[in-house]
């Protein structure tokens, strides 16, 4: 059975204005190991519903399978994207976006069965937001600060931004004025002060409308620019740990990581029918 689309996704397709093609390359068998072959079974059929069923919910969703052993020509037009037999093709106009089976269903090879195991399947935000990429015409673009021991730029771009759809640059204070078509700038988890210089800096981009998501991780290194600087907009920054006390809400002897309490929802109900704790 396929679950309720969310909400998000939903409100996409009501709003969609153009047509988007969504080509489908799965074969009815993968490989999994030494040559050896295995029905992709539920999963393969579950993507195939999930695509269908977009195209059910908007009239300007197209969905068709491709057999690329019988029309090998059809990849020609996609030279210039990273496409394997196993992608999922999204097309609006000039612009597309494939999907890797790979980054939609998690799967392991069991000997003693023999079978492709589905461990995971998170199609649904996947293709949601490749639908969002291709028929956005107007595009978000992040600029995240480095320089002060914060997280590589390419594994923020890699693992937050590229699926969130943002086309991300990375930015040095110290090279001057933040660039005026950066929408939002990202400042993730600093160990290092910034200077008096990059904090003018920072003031004239807010000045002018700019937009920032900090976030701060616990650290030993002292900063006092940036708090003095935060504390001008009305945050202080506190030195430690929110953790849980309660000790039937925490994971082994952990408190910070914590069980929350689950409101029941259509989407939780079986969550909590079955006993199923969630971890943050």
């Amino acid at each position: 059975k396929i679950l309720e689309f969310s909400t998000e996704t939903k409100e996409v397709l009501k709003n969609l204005e153009q047509e988007v093609n969504i080509y489908s390359l799965i074969p009815e068998i993968l490989p999994v190991a030494e040559g050896a072959h295995a029905s992709i079974g539920e999963a393969g059929d579950m993507i195939n519903q999930i695509l269908e069923k977009y195209s059910q919910m908007s009239k300007f969703v197209n969905y068709k399978r491709i057999d690329t052993t019988k029309n090998p020509e059809f990849l020609q037009k996609y030279e210039g994207l990273t496409v394997d037999e196993y992608s999922i093709i999204f097309e609006s106009g000039k612009n597309t976006k494939a999907v890797s089976i790979n980054d939609v269903v998690g799967v392991n090879y069991s000997e003693a069965v023999g079978t492709v195991m589905t461990q995971s399947l998170t199609a649904e935000h996947k293709f949601t937001n490749a639908i969002v990429t291709v028929s956005n015409t107007n595009s978000v673009k992040v600029g995240v600060v480095g320089g002060h021991g914060e997280m590589d730029f390419q594994t923020v771009k890699t693992n937050l931004l590229d699926s969130e759809n943002y086309e991300s640059v990375e930015v040095n204070l110290l090279d001057g004025d933040v660039p005026q078509d950066i929408n939002l700038l990202i400042i993730m988890s600093p160990t290092k002060d910034f200077s008096t210089e990059e904090i003018k800096v920072l003031d004239k981009y807010f000045d002018q409308g700019g937009n920032v998501q900090l976030m701060l991780d616990y650290t030993n290194e002292k900063t006092p620019v940036l708090d003095s600087y935060l504390k001008e907009w009305g945050i202080t920054v506190y030195n430690g740990y929110v953790v849980e006390e309660d000790q039937s809400k925490i994971y082994g002897n952990t408190p910070v990581l914590i069980y929350p309490d689950i409101n029941e929802s259509p989407v939780t109900k079986d969550l909590i029918a079955g006993n199923f704790r969630v971890l943050y």
